[in-house]
C-alpha cells in the first residue's frame, strides 16, 4: 500500500473553475481499487478546500501542513497564537500590504484591501469580477473573523523587493512561501510559522496510520510542494511546475491538463 498526497491548485486541478481532469477522477479511483490510500494536501484552508473532498480521498491536509483531518475528525492543527498574528499583520500594516487571514471556516479581508486584490488578479483573468475572487477565496470581511482560529497569513505582490523586506522582519519566527512566477507575474506569499511545512503535515498522517515516509509518493508545482517532494520516498512535479520544483524531483509527469496524475500513476504502477 502507499500513501498518496496530491497538491490541488495546478496539480488536481487546472484552473479557476475547480474542475478535476476526467483522466485524474480515473486514475484516483483504480488506485484506491488497488488498495493504496489518496489524500489532497493543499495550500488552500480548509474552507477553501471542503468542495473537494469526497469518497476519493482518505483524508486532507491544508493550510500548507498547518492542518489535518481523517474521516472529518481533527487529526491535528498549527494555529497562529493572538500575540504572533498581530505581530504578522503590524509588519504588513507598516508596509501598507494587504492580505487575507486563513482560517477554518473563512478567509478574511479588510475593505480597504479590495482595489488592490483586484488590481493583482486581472493579471491572472482581465474579465475577473469581485464576485468572482470572493467565491475563489471564500472571503468574509474581517469583523466575522472573532469566532474562526487562523493558521497562516497569505498577500499578493509583484515587488519581489517588498517580500524580501517583509521576511526581513519576520524568519525569526515566520517562513515566507512563494513561487516566482517571473518579473511582472503576481506573487501569492504564504506566512506561517517556520516548522510548518506540507512534509511535517504528512509525517502526522502516515504516523496515524503506521506507515513510514518510505510508503509515500507526493505530488505538487510549486513552492509550498517543496519539502514534500524532496522527503517522500517519491516526488513528482507536474509538466506545469516550477522549476525549482522539478530540479528536486524524482520524477517529472506532463502538464495536469495533459493527464499528469494519470500518466505518472501508470508509469509508478499504481494503476
Amino acid at each position: 500500500m502507499k500513501y498518496i498526497f496530491i497538491d490541488i491548485d495546478g496539480t488536481l486541478i487546472g484552473s479557476f473553475d475547480h474542475h478535476i481532469p476526467e483522466s485524474t477522477t480515473k486514475a484516483i479511483t483504480k488506485a484506491k481499487q488497488n488498495g493504496h490510500r489518496i489524500f489532497l494536501c493543499t495550500g488552500r484552508p480548509l474552507s477553501q478546500a471542503d468542495m473537494f473532498k469526497s469518497d476519493l480521498f482518505d483524508g486532507i491536509i491544508c493550510s500548507a501542513g498547518c492542518y489535518a483531518e481523517i474521516n472529518n475528525e481533527v487529526l491535528f492543527e498549527r494555529i497562529l497564537s493572538n500575540e504572533d498574528m498581530n505581530r504578522i499583520i503590524n509588519t504588513l500594516d507598516a508596509y501598507g500590504i494587504n492580505y487575507i487571514l486563513e482560517g477554518k471556516i473563512g478567509n478574511y479581508y479588510l475593505e480597504k484591501g479590495r482595489e488592490t486584490f483586484m488590481e493583482l488578479f486581472k493579471h491572472y483573468d482581465a474579465n475577473m469580477k469581485w464576485e468572482d475572487i470572493i467565491q475563489n477565496l471564500g472571503l468574509f470581511d474581517m469583523e466575522l473573523m472573532a469566532k474562526d482560529v487562523i493558521y497562516k497569513i497569505t498577500y499578493y505582490t509583484c515587488d519581489k523587493e517588498l517580500i524580501n523586506k517583509v521576511k526581513n522582519e519576520l524568519s525569526d519566527s515566520f517562513q515566507m512561501v512563494y513561487t516566482d512566477r517571473g518579473e511582472g507575474n503576481m506573487v501569492e506569499v504564504e506566512i506561517m510559522y517556520n516548522d510548518c511545512n506540507k512534509a511535517e503535515g504528512i509525517k502526522q498522517v502516515i504516523n496515524h496510520f503506521g506507515a513510514t515516509l518510505d510508503d509515500t509518493i507526493a505530488f505538487g508545482d510549486s513552492m509550498n510542494d517543496y519539502e514534500m517532494i524532496q522527503e517522500c520516498s517519491i516526488g513528482v512535479a507536474m509538466g506545469n511546475a516550477c522549476d525549482e520544483l522539478k530540479e528536486v524531483a524524482d520524477y517529472v509527469t506532463t502538464h495536469v491538463l495533459e493527464d499528469g496524475i494519470y500518466n505518472a500513476f501508470e508509469k509508478l504502477e499504481l494503476i
